[in-house]
């Protein structure tokens, strides 16, 4: 049997849901967004195994990445505000620092590794909300977190605790209703 080549990702273009210069002979990734995993090259007529998932948007096709990528951004302005405050001596902000690690760093790249694992829940409208709305309440908790712990007020604490809380709770929805085929 013999092994089919395999098309490298930076070879493709997705263009208006067609991929540009494929024969789809079996599928119609305009309207069912599925993947296919049998094209036909025109030009040179050799059938190319690819090695992307493809989807309708290609926002949704990386949301796993961008959770991932997220997760050691976080992780390093952590480690970084970690050591700040431990050269500093200002201790009374490791309350932040530990937020930034729990609800950036893990849960980033445990949100990420869940889109990774099933990759159906990529297909929802709803997982761009999701990721943005995640990080945009991650964001305004650990600004409200600091500045609790600064002697403020937790105003943007409870904001941002609300919304990350909303998010996580559609991140929950989405895996039970849509992580099976169905």
């Amino acid at each position: 049997m013999q092994s089919r080549p395999v098309l490298p990702a930076s070879q493709l273009r997705l263009d208006q849901g067609h991929l540009t210069g494929f024969n789809f002979p079996t599928c119609d990734l305009a309207n069912s967004g599925a993947f296919c995993n049998q094209f036909v090259h025109p030009h040179t007529a050799v059938p190319v195994q690819l090695s992307v998932c493809i989807a309708r948007r290609s926002m949704v096709v990386k949301i796993d990445r961008f959770y991932i990528l997220c997760g050691f951004v976080w992780i390093v302005a952590a480690m970084a505000f970690g050591f700040y405050i431990g050269a500093a001596e200002q201790l009374q902000y490791s309350n932040t620092h530990a937020h930034a690690a729990l609800v950036g760093f893990v849960l980033s790249i445990l949100f990420g590794l869940i889109y990774r694992a099933w990759p159906r829940l990529l297909e929802c409208r709803l997982a761009p909300l999701q990721f943005g709305l995640y990080q945009l309440g991650t964001v305004v908790l650990i600004a409200g977190k600091y500045s609790i712990d600064g002697g403020n007020s937790a105003m943007l604490a409870v904001i941002g605790a609300t919304i990350t809380i909303v998010a996580t709770a559609l991140m929950g929805w989405l895996f039970v209703f849509h992580s099976e085929d169905g």
